[in-house]
């Protein structure tokens, strides 16, 4: 987690992943971050409160030549869909 923030409209909670993904084609893992973006999920209001989460992806890069894909997203499976 990066930041909590509480403010009188809501809570915003900014959020990275660190592991290391693999390629969704050869699986092997990445080495090489091509860029980053933010992703902001809203939430169940909790007391009132609309809740935000905020998560930093990375586009990464691989570098396996026999597949077509070079550039994919981080995925974050069980908390929001593609």
């Amino acid at each position: 987690m990066e930041y909590l923030s509480v403010s009188d409209d809501g809570v915003t909670l900014k959020a990275t992943v660190q592991a290391q993904p693999r390629c969704p084609d050869c699986q092997r893992p990445a080495q090489r971050v091509h860029s980053r973006y933010y992703r902001t999920i809203a939430d169940q209001p909790w007391k009132s409160l609309q809740v935000r989460l905020r998560l930093g992806s990375r586009r990464w890069l691989c570098d396996a030549p026999a597949y077509s894909r070079r550039i994919f997203t981080e995925r974050f499976p069980g908390v929001v869909p593609r």
